[in-house]
Formats: C-alpha cells, structure tokens, sequence
C-alpha cells in the first residue's frame, strides 16, 4: 500500500441531495467514514477520487 493519498469523499442521499465534499488524507479514512455513513442510514451512495 502507498503512501496516503488525499481524497475527496462526496456523498449523497436517496432522494438525490448531495452533500458538500469532504476532504480526508486517506483513501482508507474516507471509505470507512462513508461505510459507517451508509450503514447508519444518512446516505444512498458515495464516490471517493483523489483530491
């Protein structure tokens, strides 16, 4: 695994409202934020891209 990469985690809802970006340093901590997101029900969908 590489060095952490900054990423920009967008996230939205399922009625299509997409909430600001957040900037994490890692790939793996935006995943995870994202994870628990969905998990928890506050989101539908998300896409993580280098920032």
């Amino acid at each position: 695994m590489g060095k952490p990469v900054r990423t920009k985690l967008e996230m939205w809802t399922s009625w299509g409202y997409c909430m600001t970006p957040q900037i994490f340093s890692s790939r793996s901590e935006a995943l995870q934020y994202a994870r628990e997101m969905r998990d928890n029900g506050y989101i539908f969908g998300f896409r993580a891209s280098p920032a």
